[in-house]
């Protein structure tokens, strides 16, 4: 590995540690997820019976209460779950190398599936910097906790799990199972796989699809490639025939989980993911008619390769709008969910990227690749200036909401005394704006008895929480202000 790209992820790890260490936990998910699951709607509060996670068996007995009654991802549920019970300072550390091993993962597939850590140094800072501008919800995603867990860790599941696929693609001829343990190693991690994401791991099982039979043409299909597809079906399966994926469908949208209304509203949802991604939409496209000319140029002999890069462009490209696009019929449409079919759209751009290099191609003028590279420079200091702000500023409000608890809990009648909280000034459209839209809300609610907050004074100790309503008052006429 060359010095820069060194330097590249040491600076990527520290950026994406202080990041997740600035982060509080959030009212809500997070404390909720500290307790053994009670088998009710996640809406509904904790009773005063509830019991933290703290064992194994907790953690197992938990899982199994979650997966007949509120959802079947169960890696999600108790990767979320074993961070919350380790701590804050340990999840800090993993989630990070899981921000940099994913855009790892990503450069390792549009690097033809070759697990090298020779990067191309340049190519490795567009894709951080795309992983940093063009995820949807980026905070939900990567640093909150149980929502890093749901997004990001199923994200580095799925697709580190493409790696070995993409590369037998590209090399037929290349034997990679030189055991059985292989074929079982690949089968367990496809149901671990599978039982993370909803809306894209039927996507996934369409693609290794192409990739089996593309094998099985040549002739060169091995036993690894069966058992994984087999386990990323099986994962799939218990993830989808869940009871519990059907109890929070019933909880949740007892009136109906379809209509009208639904349906404009994940319009709307799509319509922004499109422009979240429409830069890397628009240089993938704007970049085809001269790959296409490169094709029609050369020989018919020395097109093979390049003709093994465009059909998997445009296999990743239908799996990336189709993992956001099956959410037009979800009960809800968060845009986070449109965050594995960014990834899939990253790769897509890390393969134009490459073919540009490798064939020596300009897929863009001198000019333009300086401009961008200097915008792409600005874009990430202004972001990431504000969304260290607005981080820090969180950090120091949650230090002084526990402060607080801290001191109630000592006092003489702090088991009988309510803990009255200032909100969170909520960030402005501009600061939004400025900092890439990485602002978020993680506000207690006025109602003690609400979910987030029962399960936020039912972690600490103390008979409950809520948010002020003159100083929320007061913080709303600053902010129109």
């Amino acid at each position: 590995m060359n010095k820069r790209a060194w330097m590249l992820l040491i600076a990527a790890f520290t950026f994406f540690y202080i990041l997740n260490f600035l982060m509080p936990m959030a009212f809500g998910d997070d404390y909720l997820y500290a307790f053994m699951w009670q088998g009710n709607p996640m809406y509904v509060p904790l009773t005063e019976d509830a019991v933290k996670v703290a064992s194994v068996s907790d953690l197992i007995t938990s899982q199994v209460a979650f997966y007949y009654t509120w959802s079947g991802r169960i890696v999600n549920n108790t990767l979320s779950q074993i961070f919350v019970w380790m701590g804050k300072d340990v999840f800090n550390v993993f989630n990070a190398l899981a921000s940099m091993l994913l855009v790892l993962e990503i450069y390792w597939c549009a690097n033809k599936g070759r697990v090298t850590f020779s990067f191309n140094a340049d190519r490795l800072a567009w894709l951080f910097l795309f992983f940093w501008i063009f995820t949807p919800s980026f905070p939900s995603v990567v640093f909150w906790l149980v929502g890093a867990c749901h997004y990001l860790w199923p994200a580095v599941l799925l697709t580190g799990f493409l790696v070995p696929f993409i590369y037998k693609y590209y090399n037929f001829e290349i034997k990679l199972e030189r055991n059985n343990l292989f074929g079982f190693c690949m089968f367990l991690f496809g149901i671990i796989a599978g039982c993370t994401n909803e809306n894209s791991v039927c996507w996934v099982i369409l693609l290794l699809l192409f990739f089996v039979l593309k094998s099985w043409k040549f002739h060169t299909m091995e036993r690894w490639m069966c058992f994984g597809l087999a386990g990323l079906i099986l994962g799939y399966g218990l993830l989808m025939l869940s009871p519990g994926n059907y109890a929070r469908l019933v909880a949740t949208h007892s009136s109906g989980w379809f209509n009208q209304e639904t349906l404009k509203e994940n319009l709307l949802a799509f319509a922004r993911i499109l422009v979240y991604q429409f830069l890397l939409w628009y240089f993938c496209l704007r970049s085809m008619p001269q790959v296409y000319h490169l094709l029609h140029s050369r020989e018919e002999s020395g097109t093979e390769e390049l003709k093994k890069e465009l059909l998997l462009i445009k296999a990743l490209s239908i799996t990336s709008m189709g993992m956001s696009a099956i959410m037009l019929f979800s009960p809800e449409f968060h845009e986070r969910s449109a965050f594995p079919g960014t990834v899939h759209l990253m790769i897509v751009t890390g393969i134009v990227l490459r073919i540009q290099t490798e064939y020596g191609i300009d897929l863009l003028q001198q000019s333009a690749k300086k401009f961008l590279s200097c915008a792409g420079v600005i874009c990430f200091i202004v972001s990431a200036g504000f969304t260290l702000r607005h981080l820090y500023n969180h950090h120091n409000y949650n230090g002084k909401l526990l402060h607080r608890v801290e001191a109630l809990k000592v006092s003489d009648n702090g088991s009988q005394t309510i803990l009255e909280v200032e909100p969170f000034p909520e960030p402005d459209k501009l600061e939004s704006f400025l900092s890439g839209y990485h602002t978020f809300d993680i506000n207690a609610s006025d109602d003690m008895d609400s979910w987030t907050n029962v399960s936020f004074a039912r972690y600490y100790g103390i008979k409950g929480v809520r948010v002020s309503n003159e100083t929320k008052a007061d913080v709303s006429e600053e902010n129109a202000k």
